[in-house]
């Protein structure tokens, strides 16, 4: 196992934002007793629940005080999310009452744990209650209470009680299960399960044992597992749900470890070598209450400790706590640092906070050790989005301060701010609001007052403990993420990448100048960068970003020092030039690279040949600069001018007159060293420039010497003109470099006779060679003649051998190594080398090493070339090949897309093909996944690091997309026509997604048509999904409304005028009254034409019913008789109303109405002509209902009109 030490250890205060900020307001918890707010949690509406202690009468907000029973009673109370109280409750009894935390489940039902000694466990308004156990002299038995959004308790019950102590420390709330999932402890035994009363012996009835429980959400039992300890301060302090992909797949269990923690069977989980000082555990749990892994950390110097854990959308878990060791250490399974290597750091002050990170591997992610000089302590960990939420406590020399830090998920801070007072101010939890915009803090102040931004709170008894809660809201701000600045002048390497926080997505983004529409721009020059930021919903922030780059780099001559001699010389220096430069611009440091045959690396050039030198710098960025500097030389030392007197027969005559230039010397007065030597027998030398008298025809050789010490040789061949004397002096013979080389060369020498002169050159066996030159050159070794003839046929003849080395170069290759990985230069050749002469020199291409055998070289061919001491040169006739591994290569394919807009469904699979043996894998999505397959991942570019067993590395970035979200583009409304009915429609339109969309009316079934018909008027909820199931905006329905006139379209009234008799066209009707429906009105007859006004003149007698119509074509009708004198019947506009059933009827038929007064009816009934065919008076009977039943069989199909005591009845009857 790794051990990975804390690497960051930095002062830290809440005292520094990095964005704007809004508090938003304080809530205090007063009493004149102790309060604890202890568990913070928000429901699916945003609102907010809080669970605490407190031991006298408690005043939260504008709520009736609670009670209090005389000891530690525990408090639940639910304000809005504008920090409203909206009801509180109290727990407690005669007893002192703890609570563990506090739990939500999907419906907003509220699970309360904790411990209890009262006797009885009350609940504030409730009948329920329940014992301790142990009533002589209780000690903690464990309960579960579960409350609605309302206040009001659901259920309640002792769930773990014994003869000793059983508490609940913790509770998270299983979704996928749906199942309260509890840890805690107990000693001696172990009761629960009301149904059976089972009882549990833990190992050691002196020891504290542990224990997982889960419940169904009435609180039944479901099922357990245990722990041992070996130490009774191990403890299990939290729970939280392990999340992936959307679902619940295991539990982490998080706390403060002594000596060994072990499982029921005895396997042990983690190991502590400190049993006085505790130590942090953290365990994954999976489903099945089996142990998925444990992970422990800290030191056998101090305590240290989690406050607060919590978990991921990508099954990561955190936590909070404080670390009082001097250095601490926390288990990992990597087998290799990938990010902490660091040693232990020291302390920071007493106590520091600690925050880290696992991922579902068990291998840690992050770890940071934050602080100041005091004691400091972290509590309370929330998880939104990719925030990670924590509050603490600052210790400025006595006066603690509370505050909140918001960090991303690879632990890099984002923003912090303080809680303030006079006095000591504890922040114990902490919660992100629905939104994820918004932080809430709750803890306790002791000082006169507290301050959060403008918000003030008083302590009415300083000293004693009061709670607060606030609500810190965040606003929309872009920031800086990462840049590159340009690395070498004038170059466009430059990149930019900025992030955005508490923002709607999506985010769009505007660059000036315009390099960009994301939130990265590559390719960059240097200059400054403006990005503004907009989010969904129209917020803007921008941020400059200046981009830099290196003064442009140069090379300065500072001097150039020459060579000391020619080149020609024949001794003295050659090689002594050099070349002394200086740099500007660029990153230091510069890498030299001289391209002189030693291939010197330092900043200056020196003991270098007068020629061309080319330097190469690359500087610290890998900028480039080749520049070209030139050594010179002394010029040659030459005779030219120089003059001879020959030889004649008298003798003693003989001189050459010297002229003498070049070399180094004093240009006014050139001083030169000269040193004459005679032809063999003469005996002559001498030390002067000119030599005279000479008597000697033959060879003289001189010697020049200049200021530098540098000589050069020459010879002069003084004669007569009676004879040629030829010679090949040994300083005129060039041997073979190489063996077995042609590049030998003779020049004859010869003074006298008569010019002009021939020249004739052969090998020993007498073979012509050359031309008729006075030198001659690429000969191999042997011995040549050359025979010299003046004008007057006088010749004379000289011979000379040109030697070679005795033996070649020979060199061949005894082994390579290959590169352990495709692409590395651990790779190696060697090679064997004999003959040749002297010491041998080596260079290698490509690489220029110079060393007989070349080690640490890339895989590919080489080729070496050999000198040895004479300058022999000898090219590796074979390429020498360092072989490869093979190649580790490794792509990405998509297992299974993102389905809809920021889901986490997708997955990426990793395909390495080469290297070595097997693999491992490593991806940088959030849950650092180390599996071939990388699960659960939301849009976003995904890199992977493959490795095989020669630990050779392989990468792949793979940019994992998303369906746009899907969004409602237009939706139309057309209200209901008429007040009632169900003429409305609703058409709506979409965009985004995968298409295939499926529409509903919740809680309607879904359809794929757009458009919804015959809706009534009201709310309606649009439920929309694409083809991968995909709701809308990320989940956001939309409801609308439907609209109706007021008032259904109704006539009130309507009058008639008689007809004078049956057979007149004289009679009227106006409608009088109209209700409701949507104005203009427009009215007609049946039958008859529709008409603007509301009279109906030259009407026969008869039954009419009359339609008003508005301008939604809505109609309502009225039926009535225009009567004729003769009948006598005259229309009153009053309705007496009636039921006629059956109706229509084949003329038998039933009236019902009410006659209350007592009435005679006189029952009249008339044809659409208003001809009478049924009149009869009926007596009253004493009923309170008028019922008869009427036979008109005997009449013809159509329509028939009534009249009671003269009045038209509302109903018409139907004959068919």
């Amino acid at each position: 196992m790794k051990k990975f030490y804390l690497l960051l250890a930095i002062v830290f205060s809440f005292s520094y934002t990095i964005n704007a900020q809004d508090w938003v307001f304080a809530e205090q918890f007063a009493s004149t007793g102790t309060v604890k707010p202890v568990d913070i949690k928000i429901d699916g509406t945003g609102d907010i629940y809080i669970v605490g202690t407190y031991t006298d009468a408690l005043t939260i907000g504008g709520l009736t005080p609670l009670p209090n029973s005389g000891s530690d009673d525990i408090f639940i109370c639910k304000f809005n999310s504008n920090g409203t109280a909206l009801w509180a409750k109290q727990i407690g009894g005669d007893g002192k009452d703890i609570v563990g935390g506090i739990a939500i489940d999907p419906s907003n039902n509220i699970y309360v744990v904790g411990s209890h000694k009262s006797n009885p466990l009350q609940f504030q308004g409730e009948s329920t209650s329940f014992f301790n156990t142990e009533s002589s002299s209780p000690k903690f038995d464990a309960f579960i209470a579960k409350y609605d959004l309302s206040g009001s308790l659901l259920a309640a019950d002792s769930v773990f009680w014994g003869a000793n102590v059983e508490r609940l420390d913790g509770v998270t709330y299983d979704f996928t299960k749906d199942y309260v999932v509890v840890v805690g402890s107990f000693k001696n035994e172990l009761k629960y399960d009301d149904s059976g009363e089972q009882t549990l012996v833990p190992v050691s009835a002196t020891l504290k044992d542990l224990m997982l429980a889960r419940f169904d959400p009435s609180l039944t039992f479901v099922d357990m597992v245990t722990y041992n300890s070996t130490v009774t301060g191990t403890i299990l302090k939290h729970v939280n749900t392990g999340i992936i992909g959307g679902i619940v797949n295991c539990y982490y269990l998080t706390g403060d470890l002594l000596g060994d923690l072990s499982e029921a069977s005895s396997s042990l989980i983690v190991s502590s070598a400190d049993v006085l000082r505790s130590d942090i555990v953290v365990m994954k749990v999976k489903d099945d209450l089996t142990l998925d892994w444990g992970r422990m950390g800290g030191s056998v110097t101090d305590f240290d400790h989690i406050n607060s854990a919590g978990t991921d959308a990508y099954g990561n878990v955190y936590f909070s706590g404080k670390a009082q060791s001097i250095s601490i250490v926390l288990d990992s399974i990597y087998e290799d640092p990938i990010m902490y290597s660091s040693a232990p750091r020291a302390t920071l002050g007493g106590h520091d906070y600690l925050f880290a990170k696992y991922n579902r591997d068990g291998n840690l992610q992050w770890l940071s050790r934050l602080g100041g000089p005091g004691d400091d302590n972290a509590y309370g960990v929330s998880i939104r989005g990719e925030r990670i939420l924590y509050a603490g406590n600052v210790d400025n020399g006595g006066n603690v301060s509370s505050g909140f830090a918001v960090f991303d998920l690879d632990g890099n801070l984002i923003i912090n701010d303080s809680i303030t007072g006079d006095g000591i101010e504890s922040g114990l939890n902490v919660s992100f609001d629905i939104s994820g915009d918004s932080t809430l803090v709750i803890g306790t102040f002791d000082g006169d007052s507290l301050k959060a931004g403008p918000h003030k709170l008083d302590n009415a008894t300083k000293g004693v403990k009061d709670g607060f809660l606030v609500k810190y809201g965040f606003q929309f701000s872009v920031f800086e993420v990462d840049k590159t600045n340009i690395l070498c002048n004038g170059d466009n390497t430059g990149a930019i990448e900025v992030g955005n926080q508490f923002g709607t997505e999506p985010i769009t983004y505007e660059w000036t100048p315009n390099v960009s529409s994301s939130n990265t721009a590559s390719a960059l020059a240097a200059g400054p960068y403006k990005i503004v930021a907009t989010d969904f919903e129209g917020r803007k922030d921008s941020v400059t970003i200046p981009l830099s780059e290196p003064t442009k780099y140069g090379t300065i001559e500072d001097s150039i020092t020459w060579t000391s001699c020619n080149l020609s010389a024949t001794s003295g220096n050659t090689s002594d030039g050099a070349v002394y430069i200086s740099d500007t611009g660029g990153v230091e440091p510069y890498i030299y690279s001289w391209d002189d045959l030693g291939g010197q690396t330092t900043q200056d050039l020196i003991d270098v040949l007068a020629e061309d030198h080319i330097v190469t710098v690359t500087d610290a960025n890998l900028c480039v600069e080749v520049d070209t500097f030139t050594v010179l030389e002394p010029t040659m030392v030459g005779h030219g001018g120089t003059t001879m007197d020959l030889v004649t027969t008298s003798g003693n005559d003989g001189a050459i007159y010297l002229n003498t230039y070049g070399g180094t010397t004093a240009v006014s007065d050139p001083e030169y060293g000269f040193a004459w030597t005679g032809p063999t027998g003469s005996g002559f030398i001498s030390t002067e420039d000119t030599i005279e008298m000479l008597d000697f025809t033959g060879e003289y050789d001189l010697t020049v010497t200049d200021d530098n010490s540098c000589t050069f040789d020459s010879k002069f061949l003084l004669g007569s003109l009676n004879t040629v004397v030829a010679t090949i002096s040994p300083q005129d013979v060039t041997p073979v470099t190489c063996f077995g080389g042609s590049d030998g060369c003779l020049e004859v020498s010869h003074v006298g006779g008569v010019g002009p002169y021939t020249y004739e050159w052969r090998t020993t066996p007498g073979v012509p060679i050359g031309g008729n030159t006075i030198k001659i050159c690429g000969l191999p070794a042997g011995t040549y003649f050359v025979r010299v003839t003046d004008d007057n046929d006088v010749w004379d003849e000289a011979s000379a051998t040109i030697e070679q080395p005795s033996q070649t170069i020979i060199a061949w290759e005894d082994s390579t190594k290959a590169t352990s990985c495709f692409g590395s230069t651990d790779g190696a050749a060697y090679i064997s080398v004999n003959g040749g002469w002297g010491k041998y020199s080596y260079l290698w291409i490509p690489g220029g090493k110079t060393t007989q055998d070349i080690t640490g070289v890339a895989a590919r061919t080489y080729n070496v070339t050999i000198t040895d001491s004479l300058g022999c040169v000898y090219v590796h006739p074979d390429d020498v090949v360092v072989p490869s591994a093979v190649e580790l290569i490794t792509g990405i394919t998509v297992t299974a897309p993102v389905d809809c807009y920021g889901g986490i469904t997708g997955q990426l699979t990793a395909n390495p093909t080469g290297g070595t043996g097997s693999y491992t894998y490593l991806w940088d999505d959030p849950g650092a996944q180390t599996t071939q397959t990388a699960l659960d991942l939301s849009a976003n570019a995904y890199k992977v690091i493959v490795t095989d067993d020669n630990g050779c590395k392989a990468d792949s970035i793979y940019n994992m997309g998303e369906p746009f979200v899907v969004s409602l583009t237009e939706i139309i409304l057309n209200d209901v026509a008429c007040h009632g009915d169900s003429s409305g429609s609703i058409v709506v339109s979409l965009s985004g997604g995968v298409g295939g969309y499926q529409f509903s009316l919740y809680p309607g079934d879904f359809q794929s048509d757009s458009v919804f018909n015959d809706l009534k008027a009201g709310d309606h909820r649009i439920v929309a999904v694409d083809g991968n199931g995909c709701p809308l905006g990320g989940g956001i329905d939309s409801t609308v409304t439907l609209t109706q006139p007021a008032e259904a379209l109704a006539i009130v009234s309507v009058s008639t005028v008689a007809a004078n008799n049956k057979n007149d066209n004289d009679g009227s009707l106006t409608v009088e009254v109209v209700n409701g429906g949507t104005p203009t009105y427009m009215y007609r007859l049946d039958p008859g034409t529709i008409q603007p006004g509301n009279l109906f003149s030259n009407l026969a007698p008869g039954g009419y019913t009359a339609y008003v119509i508005d301008a939604n074509e809505c109609e309502a009708s009225y039926d009535t008789i225009v009567n004729d004198n003769a009948v006598g019947i005259q229309s009153t506009g009053v309705l007496r109303l009636a039921v006629l059933y059956p109706n229509p009827s084949t003329g038998k038929f039933t009236i019902e109405m009410e006659n209350r007064d007592g009435e005679d009816l006189m029952l009249e009934i008339v044809n659409i002509t208003g001809q009478l065919v049924y009149k009869q008076l009926h007596k009253y009977d004493g009923q309170a209902m008028f019922i008869r039943t009427i036979d008109l069989g005997q009449q013809a199909k159509g329509t028939y009109f009534m009249r009671v005591n003269g009045l038209p009845v509302n109903a018409k009857l139907m004959i068919e």
